[in-house]
């Protein structure tokens, strides 16, 4: 692979991934089958029984890590996230941009 190879148009496509129920699936299958090819696997309904699922809600982060400090992406370029707050102040300002423009966002 060249230097320009980067440059060349390569053929995307969108492909299915797979799913499984966690519970139809075993250690050896999942590191044979995906795991060691790097394939993409969705496993649905794998975290329903970790405790935090049941906790994890805006109000849970706003009261126990709202001072945190995070930048916010807005541009998949990265030097245009140059927005700081807290995630109490994002929450806020996310709810408040949400009443404005309703179901546009």
């Amino acid at each position: 692979m060249g230097l320009f190879d980067f440059f060349v148009k390569k053929d995307l496509r969108i492909s299915k991934i797979d799913e499984i129920h966690y519970s139809k699936i075993d250690k050896f299958f999942f590191l044979s089958n995906y795991f060691k090819p790097r394939k993409p696997l969705l496993i649905k309904e794998g975290a329903d029984s970790w405790p935090l699922i049941k906790n994890w809600s805006k109000e849970y982060i706003i009261d126990n890590y709202g001072d945190y400090s995070c930048t916010v992406i807005s541009d998949s370029r990265p030097a245009h996230s140059n927005l700081k707050t807290t995630l109490t102040d994002y929450f806020k300002n996310q709810d408040i941009e949400r009443s404005i423009l309703g179901d546009c966002l």
